[in-house]
């Protein structure tokens, strides 16, 4: 065993913003150009479902996926706005509920299967034996 340091994500951009070398200026541009983004979206959350369906688009994921896919994003937050208020707690009474309601439907695992809980979203959300395109690079 090697000991090591660690170090969460926050704390890593923050050595990176601290490097005063040229060759950390790219990577501090971007976690700038980043950040102003994430603060227009905190103005104008709009933007935030553009910069997803774009995110979805330049992956390969055919536009009407995408769309679907954001409309049952925004029914999943009415539904768990409706459970808060109706007293729910989050974690194992939602896991429940939405074990419940996904208990008819075939096409996706039960809760705690293969998928949200173990790391791997995407595989609920992608249409049976679905694989984004592949952008192809030009070379030049």
């Amino acid at each position: 065993r090697y000991n090591t340091d660690v170090a969460s994500t926050e704390q890593l951009l923050r050595i990176i913003q601290s490097i005063p070398s040229p060759k950390a200026e790219p990577f501090k541009m971007w976690l700038a150009q980043v950040g102003r983004e994430r603060i227009e979206e905190t103005i104008d959350p709009e933007l935030t479902i553009d910069r997803a369906l774009a995110i979805y688009l330049k992956k390969g994921y055919p536009r009407e996926w995408v769309n679907q896919r954001l409309q049952a994003i925004q029914v999943r937050k009415e539904l768990t706005d409706e459970w808060d208020d109706r007293g729910v707690r989050q974690g194992v009474e939602y896991a429940i509920l939405t074990d419940e309601i996904t208990q008819g439907d075939n096409h996706r695992p039960r809760h705690g299967d293969h998928g949200a809980v173990s790391g791997n979203r995407r595989r609920l959300h992608q249409p049976h034996g679905y694989r984004p395109v592949q952008e192809r690079r030009s070379s030049g």
